[in-house]
C-alpha cells in the first residue's frame, strides 16, 4: 500500500513535525511511504532524502503565502498519488483525502484573537490569516476529509462546536510521549546537575514547565503567567 503524508514541517523536534516524523518512521518499513513538506530538518533530510518531496518555500514571505504555495503544489500533483492513502495535517490542499489530523482548531482560536495584545499591523495580519485559515480548515475537513483525527477531547469539542464537523466523523487519538526522552531524573545526579545549569532552581521551588513557543500568544504562555499570579507563590519557577 502507498501512503502519502502531507505536512508543512518534518523534523525530530517540535509538535506537528515530530508527530508526522514518528508516523513516518512507524510506516516506512511496512508500506511505500512518501512525505510532502515545505520545511524539513537537515539531519532528517540527509537520512531519508529518498522518501521526501520538497515543496517550494520562501523564508522571507508571509506564512499565508507559503501555505497557498503548498496547497497549489499538492493539488496540482495529487493525481500522481490517487492510489495512496493520503494523510493531511490541517488545510493542506483541495484534495479528497482519507485522514486529517488536527492539533489545533483555528476556528476556535478566532474567539481569543480580540484579546491578543500586539502592534496593530501585526494583529491585523494575524486576524486576517486566522480567519482565512479557519474558513479553509472548515471547508477542507467537512467536504474533503473522510476521517478527522483530533489529538484531544478539547480539540474534538471545538471541531464539533466551531467547525460543524459531525461527531461521527471524528476520532480522538492522543499524542504519545517518548519516555526515553521525557522521564523523571530517577536519582541521576549528572542529569540533575545539568538541568540546574540550564534552569536554575532550588529545592522546594514550585516548577511550571512551559513547552512551547513563547513568542506566539497562540501557544498559551499568557495562561501560565496568569496562573503564576493567582498562585502567588514566591517559589514559582517557570
Amino acid at each position: 500500500m502507498k501512503v502519502t503524508l502531507v505536512t508543512p514541517y518534518l523534523g525530530e523536534y517540535g509538535g506537528q513535525e515530530r508527530v508526522t516524523y514518528e508516523l513516518f518512521l512507524y510506516l516506512k518499513d511496512k508500506y511505500q511511504v512518501q512525505v510532502l513538506t515545505q520545511k524539513v530538518d537537515p539531519a532528517v533530510l540527509k537520512k531519508y532524502r529518498e522518501y521526501i518531496i520538497r515543496v517550494p518555500y520562501f523564508s522571507s514571505a508571509p506564512q499565508f503565502f507559503n501555505d497557498i504555495i503548498h496547497m497549489i503544489f499538492f493539488t496540482y500533483h495529487s493525481k500522481k498519488w490517487e492510489e495512496s492513502l493520503i494523510h493531511f495535517n490541517g488545510c493542506n490542499a483541495f484534495v479528497d483525502h482519507h485522514i486529517n489530523t488536527i492539533h489545533f482548531c483555528h476556528s476556535a482560536w478566532l474567539h481569543f484573537l480580540p484579546d491578543i495584545r500586539e502592534p496593530i499591523l501585526k494583529k491585523l495580519y494575524h486576524i486576517v490569516y486566522s480567519y482565512l485559515n479557519a474558513k479553509l480548515e472548515g471547508f477542507i475537513m467537512k467536504r474533503l476529509a473522510k476521517t478527522v483525527v483530533a489529538v484531544s477531547e478539547k480539540v474534538k469539542r471545538e471541531l464539533i462546536e466551531d467547525v460543524g464537523i459531525p461527531e461521527g466523523n471524528i476520532k480522538v487519538i492522543y499524542n504519545g510521549v517518548d519516555i526515553k526522552i521525557f522521564h523523571p531524573l530517577r536519582g541521576n545526579k549528572k542529569e540533575e546537575d545539568y538541568l540546574k545549569t540550564l534552569f536554575p532552581y532550588k529545592k522546594g521551588d514550585f516548577i511550571l514547565l512551559f513547552a512551547g513557543d513563547m513568542r506566539r500568544a497562540v501557544k498559551g504562555v499568557d495562561t501560565i503567567l496568569k496562573m503564576a499570579e493567582i498562585l502567588d507563590n514566591p517559589n514559582i519557577v517557570i
